[in-house]
């Protein structure tokens, strides 16, 4: 199984309901005023690492990355990235793919060495809390990670995954439990807060195997987490297009936001 990564890339998607308004700095200087697109409010909000949001921490993490013709970012490595171990590097590689700079692209750029630097700022307003969120099934916000041959370079994002380097991709569930039988699993779970992480590999077939939990310490909760994951298949293919089959999932089931979304109030 690929070594599990840091929880905030797995619950990047569950961040968009925090409405945290953090910004990219401007471009560096040879590039100032030539961005055709750059990452929004809600993508920054959606990339912002959890534990940092958490604990109201900003940070700032410095990409170095290869134009295209077409003015997209490729082959991005993070040059710098600070305070360590609260993931705003893998948070940055995440928003690469949110960049396009003006075509035409200015003739250095087809230079082989030739890099562009994009410093990302990343702001926690005070007093934001991630605990507004609301999933509406088992498995929204599971981010998939595919494990890269040697030399491949995938068009997406790109994340550390232990000593390997793994695409970044949003899972698509061809199955997963539904109405009444998902909320019966929600009540058997018998939480009102908190969070349990499945960590599992898709088989072939698109179940999910070898799967290992953590989070909050009661075996309630992890048997219900156990229980949908066992009725969940991913589709052959991510959002993004790639094959799913041996890649890894991390399956947040954030617990108050799985009732807020699945168990309205009347």
């Amino acid at each position: 199984m690929i070594q599990r990564i840091a929880t905030a890339l797995a619950v990047m998607a569950l961040a968009c309901a925090s409405g945290a308004a953090a910004q990219p700095t401007a471009p560096a200087k040879d590039l100032s005023g030539r961005w055709a697109k750059t990452p929004s409010g809600g993508d920054m909000a959606a990339a912002y690492p959890d534990r940092a949001m958490r604990e109201g921490v900003g940070g700032k993490a410095t990409l170095s990355c290869k134009v295209t013709t077409d003015g997209l970012l490729a082959e991005c490595v993070v040059a710098s990235s600070t305070p360590d171990g609260y993931g705003f590097d893998q948070a940055a590689m995440l928003l690469s793919q949110g960049f396009q700079m003006q075509t035409p692209v200015p003739a250095r750029y087809a230079e082989p060495d030739a890099r562009a630097t994009i410093p990302i700022v990343f702001q926690a307003p005070p007093g934001q809390s991630m605990r507004r969120g609301v999933l509406k099934g088992f498995g929204d916000g599971t981010i998939v990670l595919t494990r890269l041959k040697d030399g491949e370079t995938p068009e997406g994002p790109v994340a550390r995954c232990g000593e390997a380097r793994c695409s970044v991709g949003m899972v698509v569930w061809a199955e997963r439990p539904a109405g009444p039988d998902a909320v019966a699993i929600l009540d058997r779970a018998g939480r009102t807060d908190g969070l349990t992480l499945a960590d599992c590999d898709i088989a072939k077939d698109g179940r999910l195997t070898t799967c290992d939990y953590r989070g909050v310490d009661d075996p309630k909760a992890k048997a219900a987490a156990a229980e949908a994951v066992s009725r969940m298949r991913a589709a052959p293919q991510t959002r993004e297009g790639s094959p799913t089959a041996g890649a890894h999932v991390q399956i947040p089931f954030q617990w108050d936001w799985l009732i807020a979304g699945m168990k309205p109030a009347d």
